[in-house]
Parts: C-alpha cells; structure tokens; sequence
C-alpha cells in the first residue's frame, strides 16, 4: 500500500481515499471524506502520536478504535461542545451544531477496520 517511510498521517489518508470519495483537497490539518451514504469523516492530519479521526457514527466494539473526548470521557462531542475549526469549515456534518465521535486509531489496521464499518453503517 505505502512505503514505510511515508509518515503515520500520510498512510491514513491514502487509505480512506482509497476508500471514500474527498469532500475537497486536504488542507495542512485536515483530510475530508465523504462515504457512498453520505456520511463524513475527517483525519487530522497534524497529530503524529496516533491516527484521529472525526465520525458521524462510532461502533465501541471495533477493536483498536477508541473515543477521544477529553473534556467529557466516554461520550461524542455534544452539538455545543467547540472543535477544530477545520473541522467546522469542511466538513458541515461534523461541525459545531451537530454531535460527532473524534476517536483514535491504535494502528492502520484499526482504522482499515473501523473505515470497512463507517463505509456500510
């Protein structure tokens, strides 16, 4: 799929494009996508610890796939609660006023996994 040397962030991106269609070009921050439903979905592209991601849907039984909310632990982002303002200028589902899961990706594997799900929810 991709050369070892290309960075964490860089081979999740080329696996959801491979997946889903982009909303638009990625910016520095962020990468968009959007599934054959409609859905969205967007991977930060700054973050080099692991993989997140901004859903619409989160399955908690996927294995390596964990919700990632600090301020409140265990639940999605409410419709109130502030985010990434690339978040909010491209991808208007997962934006402000709406609730949205950011979660974590342990490996690649998780998020191929979690992206088979999210393309068939």
């Amino acid at each position: 799929m991709t050369t070892s040397s290309e960075s964490l962030a860089g081979q999740a991106e080329a696996l959801l494009a491979s997946a889903f269609a982009r909303l638009q070009q990625p910016t520095k921050k962020l990468a968009a996508f959007r599934t054959a439903s409609g859905r969205q979905l967007a991977l930060a592209l700054e973050r080099k610890d692991a993989i997140f991601i901004w859903a619409e849907l989160h399955d908690g039984s996927l294995p390596g796939v964990t919700l990632n909310n600090v301020k409140r632990p265990g639940v999605p982002y409410g419709p109130d609660q502030p985010r990434s303002s690339a978040v909010n200028s491209q991808c208007r589902n997962l934006a402000v006023g709406n609730r949205a899961y950011y979660l974590r990706c342990d490996s690649l594997g998780a998020l191929e996994r979690f992206a088979k799900w999210y393309g068939t929810a």
